[in-house]
């Protein structure tokens, strides 16, 4: 069986043509850019859809051996707002940031206490995808993937443990690599 991949945020199809030329096939893709889905279709296939991730259900996502996400980075890179990963509470719609310095294990409102929220921010789209697996792992646990791949820029290091303890409650171990990409 050709092992199956989700791209996510997937832009002009970088990681899709990357994993197709691993020898993966493309269960789905999706982008809310318009532009970056008339790119997709045209480096990588038609199976491309424009969606907000943030409107995305479980069963929204067809089963992958592989979930693959460069979530967005305009609010981590240093040419961007350098605004962090920023999310909105479904409680009481306070929208605040996580704080790499106190962040105590798990994303949580600072004014109710609340653990359910959405992305405020493109970054916060790395949330929406640990909605999903929640969802996915709910609704139809054996389809979780068995491998989560995600990309971003070096401004997410101050991030990483907290993605690290988000993919952990999850199940997944973190494997972390910073590559220059003058290489």
């Amino acid at each position: 069986m050709q092992p199956l991949v989700n791209d996510f945020f997937c832009g002009c199809g970088g990681m899709g043509v990357g994993f197709m030329k691993a020898g993966y096939k493309i269960a789905g893709a999706w982008d809310f850019d318009k532009y970056a889905v008339q790119s997709y279709r045209h480096n990588v296939g038609d199976h491309v859809k424009q969606a907000d991730i943030r409107e995305m259900k479980w069963d929204d996502v067809p089963f992958a051996h592989v979930w693959a996400f460069g979530f967005p980075c305009q609010d981590l890179s240093v040419a961007g707002k350098q605004a962090g990963l920023l999310l909105k509470c479904q409680s009481c719609n306070h929208e605040f940031a996580i704080d790499p310095e106190n962040f105590q294990g798990h994303a949580q409102c600072p004014e109710c206490g609340s653990t359910q929220y959405k992305a405020a921010s493109r970054s916060g789209c790395f949330y929406e995808i640990m909605r999903l697996i929640d969802e996915t792992r709910e609704n139809r646990p054996n389809s979780l993937p068995a491998v989560l791949v995600a990309e971003n820029v070096k401004g997410l290091s101050p991030y990483i443990p907290i993605l690290t303890a988000e993919l952990k409650q999850r199940g997944y171990n973190a494997h972390i690599k910073l590559y220059n990409s003058k290489f």
